[in-house]
């Protein structure tokens, strides 16, 4: 028996076309495959309509952006052709010529109404306007003294502007020189006021450390025995010598200090070690305090910024004003006015550099400075916490001494029943504790 193969389906026959002349029929079925070609033939045909319509995308934007370009550039040639436009000086200069010749000729004219003959000197030729097309124009009714007088006036005029500019300038200067002086003095206040502080903070600092650095004990004069501190003599009580004159000033004057820095000796060693430890923290706390207040002075947001920063906002309206009036005495031109305003923003911008620049050194110099009396008081406080331990030492055994050396000890019947009640009492408490851990066991446990 031979295995059987699956044939393909047979096709049906063709139908014939129209008039028999053309037939139809399917290029591929379900079950064939296409052929690479025809494939890549679609692939390609959607890349390249993928690609067209990619290009147009792109290209929009930037055909938007060159017509909306080029509708600015032509709005504004548009507006600059309706601007209202100067006249020519060619045109504007004879017009002003011929003004103040009419003026003349109404105010001043001979006898009769018939205008003065000039002769010589007395003609005005103008020739300055030959240059630049424009035509001579020659004057012949105008006096030497009304000439002269109009000169004269043309000048004082000039002369009143040249006063108007220096009277701008000196006021602004004055302004300048008045609103230096109120710096200076809110600066030399804010510096009074932190120098103040910081020796505050100084002397806080000091009167913390105190304590732990009583007097030293005065010397004895050749003779006398030297002082001993002993457990047996550390807690005795101390008297000062009177100073009524039945005993010589001078040895009561070293009797008091001998017994003022004893009791400052008994006064460290009654501390405890809690006690001494606050000390270190609160010279911390003191100088992180005195680190605020620094840069409260001298920081970024310190006092001498917020002057800098009211000495700039007045110099711009100073500068303003200034601005304004040069524009209104018009002595100078735009240019030349606009060159003196720089010059004395300039120097102002210098000021305010070297001022900051001061600032931060300042600052850099009062931190170094806090930091440097910070390693001091820890090295102070270091020589204090070896101190205390030493007359912590002596106190303590000084009152063991005198323990020792009182009733406590030669009659201990108190003590005795004391120990015996305390005794009684923990063998009370022990007796309830076995009573209820027995009371506990003893309970049965429920399966």
């Amino acid at each position: 028996n031979l295995p059987m193969t699956t044939l393909p389906p047979v096709r049906p026959p063709a139908k014939a076309g129209r008039k028999g002349k053309h037939s139809q029929r399917t290029l591929l079925d379900a079950t064939d495959l296409p052929a690479p070609g025809f494939v890549q033939a679609f692939c390609a045909s959607q890349q390249l309509s993928q690609a067209i319509a990619a290009e147009r995308h792109c290209n929009a934007n930037g055909q938007a952006a060159y017509l909306k370009k080029k509708q600015q550039q032509l709005a504004y040639v548009e507006e600059a052709h309706k601007r209202e436009q100067p006249p020519l000086e060619a045109i504007a200069a004879p017009e002003i010529l011929r003004g103040e010749l009419r003026r003349d000729a109404v105010f001043h004219h001979g006898a009769a109404g018939v205008p003065a003959p000039l002769t010589g000197a007395a003609a005005l030729d103008i020739c300055d306007l030959r240059g630049g097309g424009v035509p001579m124009v020659k004057v012949g009714n105008e006096a030497f003294v009304c000439r002269e007088k109009r000169l004269e006036n043309q000048k004082n005029f000039l002369a009143s502007r040249k006063v108007r500019h220096d009277a701008a300038l000196e006021e602004f200067q004055r302004a300048v020189d008045v609103l230096s002086e109120e710096c200076q003095q809110e600066v030399e206040g804010a510096t009074t006021r932190v120098k103040k502080d910081l020796e505050e903070k100084v002397v806080e600092s000091n009167a913390i450390l105190e304590p732990l650095e009583p007097p030293p004990l005065p010397e004895r004069p050749e003779g006398e025995e030297p002082l001993v501190l002993d457990e047996t003599t550390l807690l005795d009580e101390l008297h000062d010598l009177p100073l009524d004159g039945t005993i010589d000033p001078a040895k009561a004057k070293a009797v008091a200090a001998e017994n003022a820095a004893l009791k400052a000796l008994r006064a460290l060693g009654e501390r405890t070690e809690g006690e001494v430890r606050g000390i270190l923290k609160a010279v911390e706390a003191s100088t992180l305090t005195r680190k605020k207040r620094i840069e409260s002075f001298a920081g970024a947001e310190g006092e001498l910024a917020r002057i800098d920063q009211l000495r700039k906002s007045k110099m711009e309206e100073l500068l303003k004003s200034l601005v304004e009036a040069l524009t209104a005495a018009a002595h100078v031109v735009h240019g030349e006015a606009e060159r003196l305003v720089e010059e004395k923003a300039l120097s102002f911008d210098q000021v305010l550099l070297d001022n900051r620049k001061a600032m931060h050194q300042l600052e850099a110099k009062l931190t170094v400075q806090a930091l440097e009396d910070n390693k001091e008081y820890k090295v102070r406080w270091h020589k204090g916490l070896l101190l205390w331990k030493q007359q912590r030492h002596r106190h303590s055994m000084a009152v063991v001494m005198r323990r020792i050396r009182s009733n406590e000890f030669r009659q201990p019947d108190s003590l005795i029943e004391a120990v015996g009640r305390v005794r009684d009492h923990q063998a009370y408490v022990l007796n309830q504790r076995k009573e209820l851990m027995d009371e506990l066991f003893c309970i049965p446990q429920q399966r």
